[in-house]
């Protein structure tokens, strides 16, 4: 694991369960995420796909307190999720050039709608859907998922049909 997630993973750890957690945790040797996670849902009981998610809500967060600029003034959480793959990433990708991004694909049907077609080999659909719904509390709207496709159900894809509104 590279970087600001493993962080992002301590500090969510730390916040959420006690430093005697993640201490814990580093007994296991693994720097594979959902290896650390399937970990921390054997010490909390709690089951590995909720933990992912409020990791994704805790990420946007986080992200949101540490790279401000990337969040717009007069931004709506659909533009900025919009900016994700094309922005984003590409800056991701500028400072861990060796790290492996998914891919995310968009379509536009309506103001209030987007689909976000996620493709990643680590299929952490529910860290996107919690990232998702992060940033929908940090501009204050509403994002309902509905997910007809998903890579962690046999699909090659996961298709992410968002509707927004307001809080």
């Amino acid at each position: 694991m590279k970087g600001i997630i493993f962080t992002y993973l301590e500090e969510y750890v730390v916040n959420h369960h006690g430093v005697e957690a993640w201490d814990t945790m580093l007994d296991y040797p693994s720097s594979d995420l959902m290896a650390l996670v399937g970990t921390a849902s054997n010490m909390t009981n709690q089951a590995i796909p909720d933990i992912v998610f409020s990791f994704g809500e805790f990420i946007a967060q986080k992200y949101y307190e540490d790279y401000r600029a990337f969040f717009k003034e007069g931004q709506t959480a659909k533009t900025f999720l919009k900016s994700v793959d094309q922005i984003i990433h590409v800056e991701v990708k500028k400072l861990y050039p060796e790290v492996t991004l998914p891919k995310i694909e968009y379509e536009d049907p309506a103001a209030d709608k987007l689909v976000m077609i996620y493709s990643s080999k680590r299929r952490l659909c529910q860290l996107a859907k919690g990232l998702i719904t992060g940033v929908g509390k940090i501009y204050n709207e509403n994002i309902s998922i509905n997910e007809p496709e998903c890579a962690c159900k046999g699909s090659e894809k996961c298709r992410l049909e968002l509707q927004f509104g307001s809080k």
